[in-house]
């Protein structure tokens, strides 16, 4: 579930209102490792009332640091394909004013290990758009993952 905050010339075009939706799909490389991809919906509203959302994929890489078993702390980077969309239901409709971004950022994330593989993660990333500097912002998102 992220909310997505605009960050820097982002603020004077748009504000936040709702949470999204997001999925992700995390893989242990090893003790110290994760990599994984995200999908996530973004509500934003513009300026002028009229709704915008970013269909955003990321690929996300974290290096793990354990604090004190079951709290974990997870930081890195994540490069994101960012399409902006005029609505957030299939089939999907680009929106007219906005190009797709490639965007890049950094993130950290506190993991609290639950029994029978469960885990309960707040996460924050902050990206930034490499062709504008229209669309960058700070996603705090809250959420359960379950181990296979």
């Amino acid at each position: 579930m992220p909310y997505e905050q605009p960050y820097g010339k982002s603020r004077s075009f748009y504000r936040a209102e709702t949470v999204g939706l997001g999925l992700r799909y995390a893989h242990r490389l090893d003790s110290e490792w994760i990599v994984g991809l995200k999908f996530e919906r973004k509500p934003l509203i513009r300026k002028n009332d009229r709704p915008l959302n970013l269909l955003v994929l990321s690929n996300q890489t974290q290096a793990v640091f354990r604090l004190y078993h079951p709290f974990y702390v997870l930081a890195g980077t994540e490069i994101s394909y960012i399409l902006p969309a005029q609505k957030s239901s299939p089939p999907f409709v680009k929106d007219p004013d906005l190009n797709a971004e490639i965007g890049v950022g950094l993130n950290a994330s506190l993991w609290w290990l639950l029994a029978r593989k469960g885990i309960v993660e707040l996460h924050f990333s902050r990206w930034k758009g490499t062709k504008t500097n229209d669309l960058q912002g700070l996603e705090t998102s809250f959420g359960y993952g379950i181990g296979f």
